[in-house]
């Protein structure tokens, strides 16, 4: 059976990136910011896949483009109570979507705990964002 989502990237990559992330970077990684577009291997790819996502998705002259970047999820359903930073409960990111539906403009956006490898200003001061939002039933 496969390992959950939230837990696949628990290894020395996960790690090294984190590592790359702060030698690069003399503060917390902002929204434009690009991925980590050095790190080793076959994460490199993936981060320059992302880069061109995210490029054509705010550059589209057609759509009002909004990239949400997500922390590493946890809580129901990820098979996680925890993660390793920068780390995002599952609530907090459902809430973020809704409030990216209603008051996002055209751009990126870090969702996050608070931590020190990833700025979350820009959607906390636009979005209202909150970290510790939690649905209720």
């Amino acid at each position: 059976m496969p390992r959950p989502i939230s837990r696949r990237f628990h290894g020395s990559d996960r790690r090294a990136k984190h590592r790359l992330d702060v030698r690069a970077r003399a503060g917390a990684a902002g929204e434009d910011d690009p991925p980590d577009l050095h790190a080793p291997g076959t994460r490199a790819i993936t981060a320059d896949g992302v880069a061109t996502l995210e490029r054509l998705t705010i550059a589209s002259p057609s759509i009002d483009g909004v990239v949400l970047r997500y922390g590493h999820l946890y809580g129901p359903g990820t098979g996680a109570d925890a993660a390793e930073i920068p780390s995002l409960h599952v609530d907090a990111a459902a809430w973020a979507v809704l409030l990216a539906i209603k008051k996002a403009r055209n751009g990126i956006y870090n969702l996050a705990e608070p931590n020190r490898y990833l700025s979350t200003d820009k959607a906390r001061r636009e979005l209202g964002f909150d970290p510790s939002a939690r649905l209720t039933n």
